[in-house]
């Protein structure tokens, strides 16, 4: 057939055009659309057939002609959106189609054939509402183009296959007879999947605002705006739970953050079953860093507390009167307090109890009692510095007595007989004990020696050093040991901080035959026997002592 025969034909307009659109867009109907089946993913291939007749109505005897197949997204005008060459309609190149008795069948959008179609896109037909076939024969177009209209099978996609069903203004997803907004039905074992396989989030909002969102960025984010709440139920009703009903488990960092304001509890977890032996609130750490922080309010914890502990909820301690009684704490390491403990109850310390720097402080007038049932009571000092009982004015302490009459009142038997006994200098005329050490000044030898007591039966010399004359009296504070000299009228201070090498730090003059002195505080306070006046001598610098007033007396 010659070109000049086909434009003849197709100018009479007698081409005959058969046409059959099939568009598949799920699985074959296979039966009840109650049942939830997998649904298959058909190509994008439409089968167009045609037939081509002379001006006599006969079929054409050619055995092919050049077509070029197009879609538009209007029937007279509008753009190209796909062409037998090009899926973007970029090129229209025209295909050599075989005919058959003047009969031809296409496969549009065929892309597994020796001469390939471009392929189909899936937009072509999600985002235009109406696409019109263009078909040119031998550089002829032939009018009007055609709408692609669903053959019968493509109606089954308003049910999506059975699997998502529209009932007036429902939509059901496995089920034929949704009776909520959206209902989504799974009677079967398969899991039901979202799978965000590219960029964007997943969120649920309620009146324009996220209520339940998942990004892209593989975070959940759940927000319970105004007096609403998010709430987590199990509707087990008894036995014993197999597994945990909230788990969170993370390779890294995992971290809770609730936030806001009310009167009510901000994050509530309760347990309703008696006979449930799980914990209400576990939480476990493998590394460091497990902080629970509140940063205001309170926590409330209206059952045992088990910090550091094994998973066992029966923790124990060796000192036996210890138990969890259902209101308990207990932590398995050290308990780091800044503030202070209150307690209306007893404080019972273990065997071997230390406390450290600060005091033990009784303040509501009641008794405060430090004893013990079997061992011994010792109060001491590990290196240096004093034991001190100062019992507050007309008060006194007692020994063996809840009562004492004097200052020291001891209610039974004192040593009568020496322990022990060293020798001194020449004429000993006083003696103070500090600690494990005892200093005696002598007079005639006019020199201040140090002995260890430490073992009150076995006495020992340790150092001493010269004082002035007639050392007739002597005190100690802390490193420093004060001497008043009735002979050379003087007060002394020395420096015993090493009791093996006592040293002489300064002087000053005091009255005439000075003969006791008290030392507290900053002040040393001396009497003078000659010059009958009481004097106040300033000893904040023991280099430098400095009288700063007297009195007679």
């Amino acid at each position: 057939m010659s070109l000049q025969r086909i434009h003849n034909h197709l100018s009479l307009k007698r081409l005959l055009l058969q046409a059959g659109w099939f568009l598949l867009l799920f699985a074959m109907w296979l039966g009840s659309t109650s049942v939830v089946r997998a649904v298959a993913d058909p190509p994008n291939i439409i089968s167009y057939q045609g037939r081509v007749l002379n001006a006599n109505g006969v079929p054409v005897a050619d055995a092919d002609a050049e077509m070029i197949f197009l879609f538009y997204d209007d029937p007279t005008a509008g753009t190209c959106l796909w062409s037998n060459s090009s899926a973007t309609c970029a090129t229209e190149t025209a295909r050599t189609v075989t005919l058959t008795d003047g009969l031809f069948s296409e496969n549009l959008g065929d892309t597994t054939l020796g001469t390939p179609y471009a392929a189909i896109a899936d937009t072509v037909f999600a985002d235009n509402a109406a696409v019109y076939l263009e078909v040119r024969i031998e550089g002829e177009t032939l009018t009007p183009r055609k709408r692609i209209v669903a053959a019968p099978y493509a109606l089954n996609a308003k049910t999506l296959q059975g699997v998502v069903n529209v009932d007036g203004a429902n939509v059901g997803i496995g089920t034929d007879a949704p009776v909520n907004f959206v209902e989504v039905q799974n009677t079967t074992s398969d899991d039901i999947l979202f799978n965000l396989a590219g960029s964007g989030d997943f969120q649920v909002q309620v009146d324009a605002s996220p209520f339940f969102l998942l990004s892209d960025a593989r975070t959940m984010n759940m927000y319970a705006d105004h007096i609403g709440g998010a709430n987590f139920f199990s509707s087990l009703g008894s036995g014993t739970r197999t597994s945990s009903f909230l788990s969170v488990s993370q390779a890294n960092d995992a971290s809770f953050n609730f936030t806001g304001t009310g009167a009510n509890s901000l994050v509530a977890i309760s347990q309703s079953d008696a006979d449930s032996t799980g914990d209400a609130f576990y939480i476990t750490q493998a590394g460091s860093g497990l902080a629970i922080l509140v940063d205001a309010g309170n926590s409330i914890f209206d059952a045992n507390v088990v910090v550091g502990g094994s998973t066992s909820r029966t923790e124990t301690l060796a000192n036996g009167g210890f138990s969890l009684g259902g209101d308990d704490l207990f932590v398995a390491g050290t308990a780091g307090i800044e503030g202070n403990v209150y307690t209306d109850g007893s404080f019972i310390a273990g065997a071997s109890t230390t406390y450290g720097n600060g005091s033990i402080t009784q303040s509501s007038g009641e008794t405060l009692t430090i004893g013990t049932t079997a061992a011994d009571l010792t109060l001491q000092t590990t290196t240096s510095g004093d034991i001190v009982l100062s019992p507050a004015a007309g008060s006194g302490v007692g020994i063996g007595t809840a009562s004492p009459v004097t200052q020291l009142h001891v209610a039974g038997s004192v040593p009568t007989a020496s322990l022990d006994s060293i020798a001194t200098g020449t004429v000993p005329d006083d003696v103070y004990a500090q600690g494990r050490y005892v200093y005696v000044v002598n007079s005639t030898s006019a020199t201040l020696q140090i002995f260890d007591a430490s073992n009150p039966a076995d006495l020992a010399f340790v150092g001493s050093v010269a004082t002035g004359t007639a050392a007739r009296s002597i005190w100690v504070q802390g490193r420093y040991a004060y001497v008043v000299n009735n002979g050379s009228d003087t007060l002394e201070i020395f420096d015993v901080s090493n009791p093996a090498s006592p040293s002489s730090v300064g002087s000053a003059n005091t009255g005439v035959l000075p003969t006791d002195l008290y030392v507290q505080g900053r002040y040393a306070y001396v009497i003078n026997n000659g010059s009958n006046t009481l004097q106040v001598f300033d000893v904040s610098n023991p280099a430098s002592p400095s009288s700063v007033g007297s009195a007679n007396t």
